[in-house]
């Protein structure tokens, strides 16, 4: 089963290569935006922090 918060990434201009930022969805609720970032990086902790979290309960 894949993980409930996941990371993707946004794309404001459709003729760009550059990913604008980062956001964390929560796939259980229709991919509602957790938190969006500028570095991937930090969006994957968050991400994993999350589903440890949830995991736990």
């Amino acid at each position: 089963m894949p993980a409930r918060f996941q990371v993707r990434s946004v794309l404001t201009d459709p003729d760009s290569t550059k990913v604008d930022y980062w956001q964390v969805v929560d796939t259980h609720l229709n991919d509602d935006v957790i938190a969006s970032y500028h570095d991937c990086e930090a969006a994957e902790r968050q991400a994993e922090k999350l589903n440890r979290d949830s995991e736990s309960d």
